[in-house]
């Protein structure tokens, strides 16, 4: 086995010498060119780690806090998870009243759309009940119907009465008549003369109103 150039002990007192020197740790680079540039580099890399990783945990081990510091870092903690505390319970009021406003108006929206449709469907429901009035009426106009009354009767004989003695007197030469053209202008007698029915007019609808 070739003997190293360096002992370990060589290189970390290399190291310390950086060390001091510098004001700051020495790197594997620098001690390797200390030491003239020989000896394997990765061999005193990891002596240097080491022994740094080893000066590191004894300084550690070493410290000790005093009572007092233990008292204010638990302080802290403590105040420190009561402002968590308070943070969290304040986002959770938040985050329940903007759920209550979402709420309030989404129940506001569906109440005015259901009173909206409830209007409609009345609307439709008169509507319907409009054209079925309409529907009444038109069967109703349509099926005939004669009504015949005594006056009726009576009127109609009184024509027939007038319309018998006209005739008579239109064969019998009249001594009213001056001429012929007098009696061509006298007015007929009107005979079974009908009344024009005027329909019913038809009511208006309710969504028109």
């Amino acid at each position: 086995m070739r003997t190293p150039h360096y002992s370990e002990a060589e290189i970390i007192a290399a190291g310390k010498k950086l060390t001091s020197s510098r004001g700051r740790n020495a790197t594997p680079i620098e001690i390797q060119k200390e030491l003239g540039g020989k000896g394997k580099f990765s061999r005193i890399r990891d002596i240097w780690n080491g022994y740094q990783a080893d000066k590191t945990e004894g300084l550690i081990a070493e410290i000790t806090l005093p009572d007092q510091s233990h008292t204010r870092i638990s302080a802290a903690v403590l105040a420190m998870q009561s402002a968590m505390e308070g943070i969290v319970a304040d986002e959770i009021c938040r985050m329940t009243e903007q759920s209550i406003r979402h709420s309030a108006v989404l129940v506001a929206d569906f109440e005015n759309r259901e009173a909206k449709l409830t209007k409609k469907m009345h609307e439709m429901e008169e509507e319907i009940s409009y054209l079925y009035e309409c529907l009444d009426e038109l069967e109703t106009q349509s099926e005939p119907s004669v009504i015949v009354t005594e006056s009726t009767l009576e009127g109609r004989t009184h024509e027939q009465t007038l319309s018998r003695d006209e005739r008579k007197a239109d064969r019998k030469p009249n001594a009213n008549c001056i001429s012929s053209n007098h009696c061509q202008n006298r007015p007929r007698p009107i005979l079974n003369r009908r009344v024009r029915q005027v329909p019913a007019k038809p009511k208006r609808s309710p969504g028109n109103r």
